[in-house]
This record gives C-alpha cells, sequence and structure tokens, in this order.
C-alpha cells in the first residue's frame, strides 16, 4: 500500500503523545490526530465520497491537517484552497479540478457555498465551524484501515498562483509525495518542530504538513506550528 496517509498512522504508532500540530495553546498529538483522520473517514463516506474523488479544502487552522489526511485515508484527492478566495475563483478551481465537495470554514462559507453552487449540481459545500467540527468527529466512530493507492494515483492537486494566467492544477502522486518527504524528513531529525509561516490553505500547505512524518532514517518526528491566518 502506498497510501500517503499511512505515515501518520506509523508516526502515531512509534510517538503516539509527541505533538504533532500546535497552534496557539491547542496541541494535537500524533494519535489525536490519526484518530481525528480516521473519524473524518467515516464522515467522508457519510456524504458519498468515493475512492479518487476530489475535495475542495478551504480550512485555515487544525481542521485542516485532520481533513488532509482524512480525505488521503478515504482514497480521495485533496484540493487545497485559500479561504480568502471569492465565488469566482471558488467556481473556477471547483469546476477545473472536477471536485465533488467542499470544506470550507464558517467564515468563509458564503463564498465557499456560492462557488459550490455555481460549479454545478455534482459539487456541496459543507461549512465547518469549530465546535460543530470537533462534535461531529467525536459523535463518529473511527474507519478502520485506508484506501489502498498505488503510486501513480493522484493524491493532491495544488494549484499555481495564476500570474500568467489562470492557475494551473499541478497532480502530485501518492509515490512523489512520500519520495519527497522522505528526502526533508532527513534534514529534519530530531528536529524540535517545524514553524509554518505560510497560510494554511494555500499551496505550500500540504509540503509544509510532510516534514512530520517519520522515515527510517529519523528516530523522532518534528511538530508542525501553524499560524493563524
Amino acid at each position: 500500500m502506498t497510501n500517503l496517509s499511512q505515515n501518520l498512522t506509523e508516526s502515531a504508532s512509534m510517538y503516539p503523545d509527541h505533538p504533532a500540530v500546535r497552534m496557539d495553546d491547542h496541541v494535537l498529538t500524533f494519535a489525536a490526530l490519526d484518530d481525528a483522520a480516521s473519524r473524518m473517514v467515516t464522515l467522508l463516506r457519510g456524504s458519498g465520497l468515493e475512492p479518487g474523488d476530489r475535495v475542495g479544502l478551504m480550512l485555515p487552522n487544525v481542521q485542516f491537517a485532520i481533513s488532509y489526511y482524512g480525505i488521503l485515508r478515504a482514497g480521495g484527492v485533496v484540493v487545497p484552497m485559500n479561504p480568502l478566495l471569492k465565488k469566482r475563483e471558488v467556481e473556477y478551481y471547483l469546476r477545473d479540478s472536477g471536485a465533488k465537495l467542499l470544506l470550507a470554514w464558517h467564515n468563509c462559507a458564503a463564498e465557499a457555498e456560492a462557488g459550490a453552487k455555481a460549479a454545478g449540481p455534482d459539487c456541496m459545500a459543507v461549512a465547518a465551524g469549530d465546535w460543530d467540527f470537533q462534535a461531529a468527529l467525536a459523535a463518529t466512530p473511527p474507519a478502520t484501515d485506508p484506501v489502498s493507492r498505488s503510486d501513480d494515483d493522484i493524491a493532491v492537486i495544488l494549484y499555481t498562483s495564476g500570474a500568467t494566467g489562470k492557475p494551473k492544477g499541478a497532480e502530485l502522486t501518492h509515490g512523489g509525495l512520500n519520495r519527497s518527504q522522505a528526502v526533508t524528513a532527513r534534514a529534519l531529525i530530531n528536529a524540535a518542530r517545524v514553524l509554518s509561516g505560510e497560510r494554511i490553505g494555500t499551496r505550500s500547505t500540504p509540503p509544509a504538513l510532510l516534514p512530520s512524518l517519520p522515515t527510517p532514517t529519523a528516530r523522532r518526528p518534528a511538530p508542525v506550528k501553524l499560524r493563524r491566518p
């Protein structure tokens, strides 16, 4: 199995109480992140998500990390989207990527829902407030094994800035991201923490999350510290 999310499960097994994500006073351990991602799989499947489906993410905080690994574990494809996008931009990203679901921060729900509606009847937007999101996860049973993926299966679609025209989606595979993570992690052996200076939800977010996961050469993973939008 090549599913990128398996790295998180292995981290949780080796370092369950080690911080994985930190934002202000909110600390999520590897075990807690792994459990939340498993519960997210159940929620996604309840929304009709099937392996290979693309899911837009307009989440600026810890919810992004949970949803990111939940989508991968369910066999879906993550489409990171800036929470500051407006209706027209949201519509373009969803249409171009073929996303069937959009998970949005409650503060950008209006633009997200309008963009999803304009993108067509096959796309559904779900606004996630902090309280509702955590309550829904707590009330949902965790899924078991992640969906099997091959090296060539798409894991993430990252969009360019669009400086020379419309943004273009770059398809990143499970195999490619696994190899990238392995190379980056070698430079972070026993690092205390990794600071993410990027706004969560932008095209730099997935690479920022990957180095926190161990490889055979890393004795201890480094938590990712997020900043608020």
